[in-house]
């Protein structure tokens, strides 16, 4: 696999659409932005940076946080994935979603896990990137308390998953750090919790009291383990401040869309930068 990777896309990342490898559409897309803005917050002179990243897929965050690393750390960075790299969606799930039943057979054949690996290959030389494959709720406990600078959690957006994951997460955040995460694209309170809590126990739903999509395993297990959090397009943030988490302000922020973007995504996300207004810097 490894070979036939390095024949299709030499010493560049390979994302196919067709195996959803970014998991992109507009908000998504626009996500990224988050991403490189958040380690443009932390960087500090002359200092490196630790990443943990909770659920890598095929590496497309990964690369993002490699590319804002670059940009804007003066000193080294490293990256942590943690993933199964394995089927893990239910069965409900994978039959109401396309994409889900392609990302499914990715990970049964190894496929996922193998790009994965190409695409880590392919990151600036002052980044070092490494991983543990297994299940988080295994893995992370295992990591040292208030490790890394950045924790993002990416993975599994199943209810226990989730509550495990962000308990574990908070202990690994460094004092000043930010506990961050996808897939949040509705807080508890704008939502039917009693129909959220009827269907903990799938991956994504809509919401009937305002028919809007979210992920009710996020939104239930970061209002448990965290409260409110400061939330940008479905990505969420806060910052760890001695054992307290507050929220966190990413307009003053120096977001940029990464190079392994595609240049139609590329010109959306630029687009909604610069239309949007938020960033006080130029996106």
């Amino acid at each position: 696999m490894k070979d036939i990777l390095d024949l299709i896309s030499p010493g560049k990342p390979f994302l196919p659409d067709a195996l959803n490898a970014m998991q992109l559409g507009r908000a998504n897309a626009m996500r990224h932005l988050w991403l490189t803005a958040s380690v443009s917050l932390l960087a500090q002179p002359g200092t490196g940076i630790r990443i943990l990243e909770v659920g890598s897929w095929m590496g497309a965050s990964m690369l993002t946080w490699a590319a804002a690393i670059d940009r804007f750390v003066a000193g080294e960075g490293e990256i942590l994935c943690v993933d199964t790299w394995a089927p893990y969606l239910g069965v409900d799930d994978i039959n109401v979603d396309g994409a889900y039943r392609v990302m499914d057979r990715a990970a049964a054949i190894d496929l996922a896990y193998a790009v994965f690996r190409h695409n880590a290959s392919c990151v600036p030389k002052k980044v070092r990137v490494d991983h543990l494959r297994g299940r988080s709720k295994d893995v992370l406990s295992m990591l040292r308390e208030r490790a890394f600078d950045i924790v993002y959690v990416d993975g599994s957006h199943y209810y226990a998953d989730v509550v495990a994951d962000l308990t574990e997460a908070r202990r690994l955040v460094a004092d000043g750090g930010l506990l961050c995460g996808d897939d949040l694209e509705q807080q508890v309170t704008e939502i039917d919790e009693a129909y959220a809590r009827d269907n903990i126990d799938r991956d994504a739903l809509v919401d009937p009291k305002n028919r809007k999509a979210f992920h009710p395993g996020v939104t239930l297990a970061v209002a448990e383990v965290l409260g409110p959090v400061s939330s940008y397009t479905g990505f969420w943030a806060m910052r760890r401040e001695g054992d307290a988490f507050v929220p966190v302000d990413l307009s003053g922020a120096s977001p940029f869309v990464p190079e392994h973007f595609g240049e139609e995504y590329r010109r959306t996300v630029l687009e909604w930068a610069r239309s949007s207004g938020f960033f006080k810097k130029q996106a």
